[in-house]
């Protein structure tokens, strides 16, 4: 929001800008974007903005996530499978640079019960994260809610630099949380239903 408004040209830009901003953050399956956006215009006293300025469309903020590489990495959560399907197809598409899917396994030899997965499942994935981490590449999760914990610092983007280079921790295991070098262009998209 702010790189958006160092280049602003009039007022009417800045209410524009803050309604695509409030579109990203509260958009969802209950509509708090309307509301906050209704508020902000009441606040402001411009009440003739709530009807004039329409939100960006799902795809304009998807695109505008993959733009800026900044921001945070983007969660996206369904209703279905189908829906997910039709998101991972179009950022596949979309982008310029190469994207990769990991789909969690639902095998039964790599899980010791329906939920929980072996250590060896669990650490190949993890391995497989860290090599995509280190490239150039768009990396699309789906299935995998028992190793984002693991990824707590590379989903927070809470990143060391030394020599202009990015690192963040990845818990391999309980006891060893390993340095994984970052790429530049890197970015994580999970798909959640």
């Amino acid at each position: 929001m702010v790189t958006d408004l160092k280049t602003l040209s009039n007022d009417k830009d800045t209410y524009r800008i803050v309604r695509k901003q409030i579109a990203t953050n509260f958009n969802g399956i209950i509509d708090g974007s309307d509301f906050l956006w209704k508020r902000f215009c009441f606040h402001a006293n411009q009440d003739n903005f709530d009807k004039i300025e329409n939100p960006p469309t799902f795809v304009e903020m998807m695109e505008q996530s993959f733009k800026m590489h900044n921001g945070r990495y983007l969660m996206l959560i369904a209703d279905n499978e189908i829906i997910l399907d039709y998101v991972e197809r179009h950022i596949s598409k979309s982008q310029q640079q190469l994207s990769r899917t990991l789909i969690g396994s639902s095998l039964p030899d790599d899980s010791i019960t329906g939920t929980v997965y072996s250590e060896q499942y669990t650490r190949t994935v993890l391995m497989d994260i860290i090599l995509h981490a280190e490239s150039n590449v768009t990396l699309i999760m789906r299935r995998m809610d028992h190793i984002y914990p693991n990824l707590y610092d590379l989903f927070n983007q809470n990143f060391d630099t030394s020599e202009y280079r990015k690192y963040c921790r990845i818990a391999v295991d309980n006891l060893y949380h390993r340095r994984v070098h970052i790429h530049e262009n890197f970015f994580c998209v999970l798909l959640i239903e």
